[in-house]
């Protein structure tokens, strides 16, 4: 390839780009079968309002005001990120054809990151606790004046694979995929940068906030 100029950089950039790109839409991400998404705009969301969720009744007299903040359930924003160097040598060599595999990498990983967070807390739901202070899947979760039971058999005791039937059509599925700031495959590629000067090489990756809970 000869010298690494600017022009150079923006063609590699642009390129890693697209197979990015290419990667988000190779793969078709499961996880809004159990999943809803729910956008945040701070640190972290408190959902308040999972314990009594209103139901449509007959207007007589005055309103019925539902309290939504019976429990309180914090789900804390995490930033994840994923990143190469490519050094300036593969450049001028034109050894880059193994960066390109690995943006396209980073866009199937990026499309199935919500499978990898959420799936696994549903077999984690057996000792973990949810909005109520209970293990998410129980045999007396409070409800109302009695309580209320999510599991068939006996968790502690039974023997196997665990199973999981779930009402999709609902607005409010089992578990949240929280939004902060979607993944962005961004580049260090200025040829004038102080890093570029120490350390002789380009940086590449992508970063995004999110949770799942």
């Amino acid at each position: 390839m000869g010298a690494v100029t600017s022009e150079v950089l923006h063609a590699l950039t642009t390129c890693l780009s697209a197979a990015y790109t290419r990667g988000l839409s190779g793969v078709t991400p499961q996880w809004q079968r159990i999943a809803s998404e729910i956008p945040s705009s701070s640190a972290s969301n408190t959902y308040g309002w999972m314990k009594d969720l209103p139901e449509i009744k007959e207007w007589v007299s005055a309103r019925q005001m539902a309290t939504l903040d019976g429990y309180g359930y914090t789900l804390a924003n995490k930033t994840w990120e994923s990143s190469i160097r490519v050094k300036r040598e593969h450049i001028e060599d034109d050894q880059i054809g193994q960066y390109s595999i690995i943006a396209e990498r980073y866009g199937r990983q990026t499309s199935e990151f919500p499978d990898k967070l959420c799936y696994p807390l549903l077999c984690a739901g057996f000792n973990t606790l949810c909005f109520d202070g209970q293990n998410f899947f129980d045999e007396d979760h409070p409800l109302g004046d009695g309580t209320c039971s999510n599991v068939v058999g006996t968790p502690a005791s039974d023997q196997g694979e665990p199973w999981f039937l779930i009402d999709d059509s609902q607005v409010l599925k089992p578990i949240i995929w929280q939004t902060r700031r979607a993944f962005k495959f961004e580049a260090l590629d200025d040829l004038n940068s102080e890093h570029t000067f120490k350390n002789n090489e380009f940086l590449y990756g992508v970063d995004g906030r999110c949770n799942a809970g």
